[in-house]
């Protein structure tokens, strides 16, 4: 029984492998691609003197150093609003006792839930052995 299930997913397995490779390209099917035949050197908008009108960049210390620092100044802005926003909410005292109030009724209901549930729990565990024996 366990030998038919490890057969099976060998298989599953293996077919999802082969599946996943890409079939064989020959010459014959790339002529018959009309996007193969399309020259890709000629855009036409670029040639040698726009090659060397751009910059050549160096990537050295000063970008890794820019660029921790832009995500630095990122990640602090977005804990300052965080900070602003729970003051906000700190500040509104309304806001304060609706919460307050939540929190309160919701531990009141476990505590509710709780009371009915203990007695409720002992009456089925004394009733057990009752039930099985019958």
């Amino acid at each position: 029984m366990t030998s038919k299930y490890l057969v099976a997913s060998i298989l599953i397995i293996s077919s999802s492998l082969i599946s996943s490779l890409p079939a064989p390209q020959s010459s014959e099917t790339s002529s018959l691609n009309p996007s193969s035949s399309f020259d890709y050197g000629d855009y036409g908008d670029y040639n040698a003197v726009s090659k060397a009108a751009t910059p050549v960049r160096n990537n050295d210390l000063g970008d890794l150093l820019r660029t921790g620092s832009s995500l630095a100044q990122g990640f602090l802005a977005l804990l300052g609003a965080k900070v602003n926003f729970f003051n906000t909410l700190m500040s509104d005292q309304e806001f304060r006792d609706q919460v307050s109030q939540t929190v309160s009724t919701g531990l009141n209901l476990t505590g509710q839930i709780a009371a009915v549930a203990v007695p409720l729990v002992r009456t089925a565990v004394s009733q057990a052995p009752t039930i099985i024996n019958a």
